[in-house]
């Protein structure tokens, strides 16, 4: 079974960790980006399972969604760690 769209519950059985990826707040750059040598940077405005909702700081300040295997984290935001 695809781990796009499963529950917490689910997520134990080793299909997706919970606590890997970016969290809301982080500052993240697009690994592809990256390997072209651009520089952009991006906000996490929501986290989902698998995917991130990220605003770019560009001109146009696009969002969208992207799987968090594709981002890297530059600075972790305000934790309540």
């Amino acid at each position: 079974m695809a781990c796009t769209s499963i529950s917490r519950e689910r997520a134990k059985d080793g299909c997706v960790k919970l606590d890997d990826g970016p969290e809301v707040g982080d500052l993240v750059v697009a690994k592809y980006d990256e390997e072209r040598s651009i520089t952009c940077y991006g906000t996490v405005m929501e986290r989902r399972v698998t995917d991130c909702l990220v605003v770019w700081w560009s001109a146009t300040s696009p969002m969208g969604y992207w799987d968090m295997r594709d981002l890297r984290v530059i600075t972790e935001g305000e934790r309540d760690d």
